[in-house]
């Protein structure tokens, strides 16, 4: 049985009619992975959560927003750091010059260089966002299979983890309340999986951004030290032990 520490995530990215909003759920699980040898299918045996891990963030200076479908470990220089370890790093190889779609493309080449192509414990899917004269682009990407696109959108347009027919709103204002709305009721149906502080990040056509609401309680040490918030310093993570465990299929 292997350890492993990621969790799927809730994220939400739109458009509205003022500024590109970005929403994601802030729980991490703690589990142990095993494969069924009958079936040849992998399970999650989840033990822990904790509230207490950035998915959406800020690639700078070029105002461009990144959140993240699943929190892994990646390895930096012999030890393994969540995601936020290597944003800074994602903006490598940009000119501010170079048009949104070239920017966009050379963070993913950024990303793809952490992981590994169909390797099911180090792989990166989520979404971009930005804006180039005032017109709003959103990327997606999954590193799983090299898959990369990028377009612009229009008002009202949103990306989910899951696809959905729901009819949902263009203004500002209501967006933010559908957000907060909706990742709560899925944290309902999976709170193994999601939950936890609701992050919202905006960003403007002017070129700025900021937080609509943010967790002020992140956890950005390396592996081995989660890992000891989790036997010793549970509460320091917003975090607690699931009992009984829950057991779920492993889904790429």
């Amino acid at each position: 049985m292997k350890d492993k520490r990621n969790s799927m995530t809730y994220i939400i990215s739109t458009i509205t009619d003022k500024s590109i909003l970005m929403a994601s759920d802030s729980r991490l699980n703690y589990h142990h992975q095993k494969i069924n040898n009958a079936t040849g299918e992998t399970y999650q045996i989840i033990t822990h959560t904790a509230d207490c891990i950035r998915k959406t963030f800020i690639v700078n200076p070029f105002n461009i927003g990144v959140q993240f479908i699943g929190i892994g470990y990646f390895n930096d220089s012999g030890e393994e750091y969540p995601l936020s370890q290597f944003i800074t790093r994602l903006a490598n190889g940009i000119n501010s010059s170079d048009i949104i779609t070239k920017k966009f493309r050379q963070i993913y080449l950024n990303i793809k260089k952490l992981t590994r192509l169909r390797d099911a414990g180090q792989y990166i899917n989520g979404v971009m966002t930005g804006y180039e004269n005032s017109i709003p682009y959103i990327s997606t990407f999954n590193t799983f299979i090299d898959d990369f696109t990028v377009n612009a959108y229009e008002t009202g347009t949103y990306v989910e983890s899951k696809k959905c027919q729901e009819n949902r709103p263009k203004d500002r204002d209501e967006a933010i309340k559908y957000l907060v709305a909706k990742i709560s009721r899925v944290s309902q149906e999976s709170p193994q999986d999601i939950g936890g502080p609701i992050e919202i990040l905006e960003i403007l056509p002017d070129g700025t951004n900021s937080w609509v609401q943010e967790n002020l309680n992140l956890f950005n040490g390396t592996r081995t030290e989660l890992l000891y918030k989790f036997q010793n310093e549970i509460q320091s993570i917003s975090g607690k032990m699931l009992n009984p465990p829950v057991i779920q299929r492993l889904e790429i």
